[in-house]
């Protein structure tokens, strides 16, 4: 899905799948460590990461992404990524008020317990888009209204944040001046993702009005 560059650019995961499909650390400072019985999943964070907004990020925003989506409220696509938490069914289904299974250690340590043992666990959690938690201070069980009202504005600590937001044709995007970028990275001031005809988009890109077709791996079709 489109959506899925845009997120890319605002929001960094505790892990992510390097070019040769590998997975590695990111908003963690190693790979996690696994239990014997495969079932507790402990990450340890950065320190010195901060959303766009100038916040830090701990392991109480890792918690609390977690526990948006095992909201009863909660409608979007991303329930499943957590219904094998401890947990889960009595915070989702019943009244506890907290997701058991995502335990804050300490400020940068996370650990993870799961109802069985998956052998896709670490790329489960560690793969998925961390939130701000200061962002939604005034969160409720049974009301992610607030989630869908602030989706034009996401905190991230990605390299970019969103400036302008336009449903039917263009989002454009801004470094984020928090994001701390290796030599050599993210040395594009603006990125703007827009909607293209698939019928017109080649001529876009020889045009100059686009410089990138992400699904264009085709030489064939983009031509030399």
């Amino acid at each position: 899905a489109y959506d899925a560059y845009a997120i890319n650019l605002i929001y960094q995961s505790m892990l992510q799948y390097d070019e040769n499909e590998e997975l590695q650390p990111v908003l963690a400072k190693e790979l996690p460590t696994i239990s014997d019985d495969g079932k507790t999943v402990t990450f340890k964070l950065n320190k010195g990461i901060k959303f766009s907004d100038g916040s830090k990020l701990t392991s109480s925003d890792v918690k609390y992404s977690f526990t948006v989506l095992a909201d009863p409220s909660y409608s979007g696509r991303f329930s499943s990524d957590v219904e094998n938490i401890e947990g889960y069914k009595e915070y989702h289904d019943g009244d506890a008020k907290t997701l058991s299974g995502v335990e804050k250690i300490d400020d940068y340590t996370v650990a993870f317990h799961l109802a069985t043992p998956r052998i896709d666990a670490i790329s489960q959690v560690g793969t998925f888009p961390i939130i701000s938690n200061s962002q939604f201070k005034k969160y409720k069980k049974g009301d992610t209204k607030m989630f869908e009202d602030k989706a034009a504005e996401p905190i991230g600590t990605g390299p970019y944040v969103l400036k302008n937001f336009q449903k039917d044709s263009a989002a454009t995007f801004v470094k984020n001046d928090k994001f701390k970028a290796e030599d050599g990275e993210y040395q594009i001031d603006n990125v703007v993702i827009k909607i293209c005809d698939t019928s017109t988009e080649l001529q876009e890109l020889q045009k100059g009005t686009v410089d990138l077709l992400p699904q264009a791996d085709n030489a064939d079709k983009v031509g030399t």
